[in-house]
């Protein structure tokens, strides 16, 4: 695997588990979420980490390419998608 893919990679991996972080939430009757909350705070972590790599590599790209490029979108995707994960795993947390 190019290290230039991984913005791709990553974006494509974030809306994946941004899917499964929002539907996993949902409460249903009894009052529970339909997954259980460290499985929750485990999918936001990880895809906060893996976004924000995807991110850095992708900016760290940058150069080689046309700054308004689809590099330049899915760079701003990664970046928007890792400050939804960190705000959904602050939101899911027990208080």
């Amino acid at each position: 695997m190019n290290k230039n893919n991984f913005s791709y990679i990553a974006a494509g991996l974030g809306a994946l588990l941004m899917v499964v972080a929002l539907k996993g939430s949902e409460v249903n009757e009894t009052g529970s979420t339909l997954l259980p909350l460290l499985t929750l705070l485990l999918v936001c972590e990880f895809g906060a980490v893996v976004t924000a790599i995807g991110a850095f590599l992708g900016y760290k790209h940058f150069p080689e390419v046309n700054r308004f490029s689809k590099q330049a979108a899915v760079v701003v995707s990664c970046v928007f998608m890792c400050a939804l994960f960190i705000f959904k795993g602050y939101s899911l947390w027990p208080q």
